[in-house]
């Protein structure tokens, strides 16, 4: 875990201004039609990511928030699939949480 936070700190510590990929507008659009109340087009996205995204903006969330959710869901991915080795073959579970 200390890795996992020791490379995402940059991005919290020095990077105030998140920044868009092309493909942010995929996520977005769904949101912002579900915000205006009409149906969404999940034609090229699944609908899970901008769930997410819609439930932290009206918890009150931004931007910064959402990314910062998205850092959790992966530490936590990162942990489960940590146990889940460790259970199968506990002597590569060093090598499946740097993998």
């Amino acid at each position: 875990m200390i890795v996992f936070f020791l490379s995402r700190a940059w991005f919290f510590i020095d990077y105030p201004m998140p920044f868009f990929d092309p493909d942010t507008h995929d996520y977005f659009a769904p949101v912002e039609s579900i915000l205006n109340n009409s149906s969404p087009v999940f034609a090229v996205r699944s609908p899970g990511f901008p769930m997410l995204i819609l439930l932290i903006y009206k918890l009150g969330g931004n931007l910064f928030h959402i990314i910062a959710a998205q850092n959790s869901f992966s530490c936590l991915c990162g942990i489960i699939m940590l146990v889940a080795v460790w259970r199968v073959n506990w002597w590569s579970a060093p090598f499946a949480s740097v993998g």
